[in-house]
């Protein structure tokens, strides 16, 4: 049974996906088909979340055979990695990651935390889940949500507290198994950040990868029930199981996805200063403590 050697943690809406795709390409690394298996965040959990459609309710991947199955065929490989954004977000990750790949490098690429909680509710509304049409009314209503057992694909706010969440990963890992970036690196010089990467995970960094736009981009839909009718199930996915057999079906569900984000697309409308000065003001003293954690300057996240 072969394991991970490294993790891409997340942070959700931060730029996992593109890292995902770009260490996909190298010839030296394994990365399973299945992005955000959750096995590490999941494993030994068994709530059931509420909310519309929850994908975490009904995560395929909870036991450790299940999870193992998905690297199958990494022999030969010099590195094995998987991506998963619940894993910073759950607490329970680090001593999940102790106890089953106690050595596995930890990789983490975040992004302003105001921008990352916006970009979050205009995905969650791409896929449908999204029943507000205010991220001002999904962001008062989060605790609601979360008091009422709504998954975390809900937790707009939440999730963006990165130094609460990372700084348990350095109290129990030694600081040179975690490398943390932030989306900027990878904007500014994709380059030298995919080479450090690379390096850090322990293969040929002067690897070019063919492939380099970014994935996963945030976007709205035109006609909202379009995108329902694929990432929600239903009579399209009902009859998909009935005529499509069952090793094309993801391949069919990603190409219309595909088909979605190009045609029936468009970019969300820009943040409001009030709600930008709102989440700066509740992020504040938390990318404050980052920076010190991670010795970098954040000033510019608290900038408008």
């Amino acid at each position: 049974m072969r394991l991970p050697t490294f993790v891409i943690l997340g942070a959700q809406k931060s730029g996992t996906t593109s890292l995902y795709h770009y260490l996909g390409q190298h010839p030296e690394v394994f990365m399973p088909e299945v992005k955000e298996p959750s096995f590490l965040a999941l494993y030994g959990c068994d709530k059931e979340f509420r909310g519309p459609q929850d994908p975490a309710a009904a995560n395929p991947y909870r036991t450790l055979e299940a999870y193992a199955s998905l690297f199958a065929g990494s022999e030969g490989f010099k590195a094995v990695g998987e991506a998963s954004t619940l894993n910073l977000y759950y607490p329970t990750t680090i001593d999940n990651i102790q106890a089953f790949i106690p050595t596995a490098r930890l990789v983490c690429i975040l992004r302003n935390p105001v921008e990352r909680a916006y970009s979050h509710y205009n995905f969650v509304r791409m896929l449908g889940r999204e029943p507000l049409d205010s991220f001002e009314a999904a962001f008062d209503g989060e605790d609601a949500r979360i008091r009422e057992d709504w998954g975390p694909i809900w937790h707009y706010k939440s999730r963006g507290y990165y130094y609460s969440q990372l700084n348990p990963y350095f109290s129990a890992f030694p600081r040179e198994q975690i490398k943390v970036y932030l989306l900027e690196d990878l904007k500014t010089d994709q380059e030298g950040t995919l080479r450090d990467l690379f390096r850090f995970v322990g293969v040929e960094a002067s690897f070019v990868p063919p492939v380099l736009e970014s994935k996963n981009v945030s976007s709205v839909p035109r006609f909202a029930w379009l995108n329902r009718a694929v990432y929600i199930p239903g009579l399209v996915r009902r009859m998909a199981r009935a005529f499509v057999p069952k090793t094309r079906r993801e391949r069919l569900r990603q190409s219309a996805i595909d088909w979605l984000q190009k045609h029936n697309a468009r970019a969300p409308d820009r943040l409001t200063p009030f709600m930008r000065k709102r989440l700066q003001a509740v992020y504040r003293e938390d990318i404050e403590k980052l920076q010190t954690l991670l010795n970098r300057d954040l000033s510019g996240w608290l900038r408008d």
